[in-house]
């Protein structure tokens, strides 16, 4: 089974998107992002998924950072990541090191084919 990870400092959000994910039959790992950079980190080195959904935003955070500092962690530089905003930063966070970029709003079904296309690579 597939493990995700879901970072997203809006509860509602992340419980939405867990619930999603766990439907199609996903592991889910949350986060809320607002721990330190070093502490996301740890989670991620101890959990190991397979694909990660991260907010750009996150609270007072910017997770193209996040996710600089994952693609500089050899033990963590191969995992998927999919970056979301309601702003179109795909570019931004391409450039990165994301695999894969979704705008919000999204559909469920983007969401979900978004994430088993990272988890079947």
């Amino acid at each position: 089974m597939p493990k995700v990870m879901i970072i997203e400092d809006d509860n509602s959000m992340r419980f939405l998107l867990g619930t999603l994910l766990q439907m199609e039959g996903l592991q889910v790992i949350e986060d809320d992002g607002c721990g330190e950079n070093d502490a996301i980190i740890g989670i991620m080195e101890h959990e190991l998924p397979d694909a990660v959904y991260m907010d750009v935003h996150i609270g007072n955070k910017n997770g193209v950072d996040i996710l600089k500092l994952i693609r500089n962690t050899p033990a963590l530089n191969s995992i998927k990541i999919l970056m979301s905003s309601g702003m179109d930063h795909s570019n931004e966070c391409m450039q990165a090191g994301a695999n894969s970029f979704i705008m919000k709003p999204f559909m469920p079904e983007d969401l979900i084919a978004e994430i088993k296309n990272l988890t079947a690579s």
